[in-house]
């Protein structure tokens, strides 16, 4: 069950794929084993004397069927067509009898994961899984997840490595002891003129103050010559 593998992308990967807890199907048993006791008994205690009997039971036996149909084989119906898939780029959830509704969560716009659970379905391992997305579904619930904890766990450890994927892919968290030399010498060698003409009149103050620091020491002389 679940998303069929024809439809997983390039790179993609399939890591869980399940249906609701088996819990969903005990109201429709309990149901199913009701209405059969109680149309048998309805069926069987009709009196064989009795001008209508045969109308009876079959009336009995049609309302049986009636209320088999909408609260036992429908229920189960729904509960074999609805799937959860967990791969690692999307969490897709499928279900209907008749027509088909498909939710999908990039893995990648997951925000936050959290879980709820009840006495019972902590005894049982089941509970409703929530997801918040940047997407255009924002929240949405999910009931009767079986083994939840496990559930939330990969899911939350696949969005942390589509995050981690993010961030390294990202220019600006790039590690700069990392970056092109060539880049920084470029950079370096792109200095305009104005730059380069400071440069150089730095370098030429500093020729004319040395030259001129020479001419006061040959004024100097003891003998009082010119050089």
């Amino acid at each position: 069950m679940g998303l069929p593998d024809r439809h997983l992308t390039a790179g993609e990967r399939r890591v869980l794929s399940f249906q609701p807890h088996r819990k969903q199907l005990l109201g429709p048993l309990v149901a199913l084993v009701l209405i059969a006791a109680a149309s048998g008994a309805a069926i069987y205690f009709i009196p064989s004397d009795f001008e209508y009997a045969l109308h009876a039971r079959v009336g009995a036996g049609v309302l049986a069927v009636i209320l088999m149909t909408i609260w036992s084989f429908v229920p189960y119906l729904q509960w074999t067509n609805t799937a959860y898939t967990l791969t690692t780029h999307r969490f897709t959830a499928s279900n209907g009898v008749l027509s088909k509704s498909i939710d999908e969560i990039p893995i990648a716009k997951v925000n936050t994961v959290s879980s709820d659970q009840s006495f019972v379905e902590r005894l049982l391992g089941s509970g409703t899984l929530t997801i918040e997305s940047a997407g255009e579904h924002g929240r949405l619930a999910f009931r009767d997840i079986p083994k939840i904890q496990d559930v939330r766990a990969e899911l939350f450890r696949l969005t942390e490595e589509a995050a981690g994927e993010d961030d390294a892919s990202d220019p600006e968290h790039a590690d700069p002891e990392h970056a092109d030399p060539e880049h920084s010498d470029a950079e370096h060698n792109d200095a305009g003129p104005a730059d380069r003409a400071g440069h150089a009149d730095v370098l030429a103050g500093a020729g004319d103050a040395k030259g001129a620091g020479g001419g006061g020491d040959a004024d100097e002389r003891p003998d009082g010559r010119v050089p």
